[in-house]
């Protein structure tokens, strides 16, 4: 367990106030979500088990955004997210909690992002990130992560770096370790984006030895994933493909479906770029399978453009 994780479990079981202890077990459950989801699993159960007993309204809603991130993010059920998401956000409106409502809207935005809903994701985040402007909050930083991200897949290259940038100095300052890795990854990406391999490389190690010291293993296979693909676009594709190997049975084993159908499609490309049009095209059909089952638009694109690589090359 990382030290940001270790000290927030730490300040939960010597809580009294029970309203403080929900809020710390709710922030606990997003910082863990992609870290260890069995813990997410653990904290929720906490919370129902102190809401049994006690009111807490705030508490309550924010426990159901949680629920539907790990709904959607874990076990691909969009549309039932969607509806638990919304009934927590509309609550909190209601209720009138403005930093709760900001971790709802960042859920909200993480999701928006990912189904390819790209023109809500600044209109949410704008939104949240108002809600924290007098706080340097772990919740501020995953803010200006998410705001990276997103024009990372617009290709603003130089407002992404800054916003990563925001991000990791907060993360820093928290001793955030997972936050200062993940920050890492998207400037790998950046400078990917750029066509700088080198420095991308050389932050994707840097996140790899980050994720690798606090044991987290869907980190590691993400700073996998990132190395695969540095490696191929520099014609090492048998390289490559082990590593993307070895980061789909990482992914796999963490039970995230997002992120497993991503290596799915880079192991069918890198299987065609070599000219290997079987197991291409399997891993293809089965990233296609479970896109579908998960209702993720913005890979299936990616999906049918990659097996008509396979089939085009097949034919000729």
């Amino acid at each position: 367990m990382y030290s940001y994780i270790f000290n927030l479990d730490k300040q939960v079981w010597g809580q009294n106030d029970l309203d403080r202890k929900i809020d710390l077990l709710n922030e606990l459950v997003f910082q863990t979500l992609d870290y260890d989801i069995n813990k997410s699993k653990f904290y929720i159960n906490e919370i129902y088990g102190i809401l049994n007993y006690h009111s807490y309204d705030k508490g309550k809603a924010v426990c159901e955004a949680n629920q539907a991130y790990m709904m959607w993010y874990t076990e691909g059920k969009q549309n039932e997210a969607e509806v638990v998401l919304k009934s927590s956000i509309d609550k909190l409106r209601e209720i009138g909690e403005g930093e709760a409502l900001a971790y709802a809207l960042v859920i909200k935005a993480f999701f928006s992002l990912n189904v390819w809903k790209s023109e809500r994701v600044l209109q949410l985040a704008n939104e949240g990130i108002q809600l924290l402007k007098d706080t340097e909050s772990s919740l501020k930083a995953w803010y200006h992560y998410l705001f990276g991200y997103y024009y990372l897949t617009i290709e603003d290259l130089a407002e992404s770096s800054l916003h990563f940038m925001k991000a990791e100095n907060i993360f820093n300052a928290l001793r955030h370790e997972m936050g200062v890795g993940r920050v890492y990854s998207g400037f790998s990406s950046v400078h990917f984006k750029n066509k700088n391999f080198k420095e991308a490389k050389h932050y994707a190690e840097d996140a790899l030895h980050i994720y690798e010291e606090i044991n987290y293993s869907l980190g590691v296979a993400r700073a996998k994933y990132d190395l695969a693909k540095i490696e191929i676009i520099g014609g090492n594709i048998e390289r490559g493909i082990k590593q993307l190997e070895h980061s789909l049975l990482l992914k796999r084993r963490s039970s995230h479906p997002h992120a497993i159908v991503s290596a799915l499609i880079e192991l069918g490309k890198a299987h065609t770029l070599n000219n290997e049009f079987d197991p291409a095209e399997l891993y293809l059909l089965e990233a296609k399978e479970l896109a579908n089952k998960i209702h993720c638009e913005i890979k299936l694109s990616k999906i049918e453009k990659a097996l008509a690589d396979v089939y085009l090359d097949t034919v000729f």
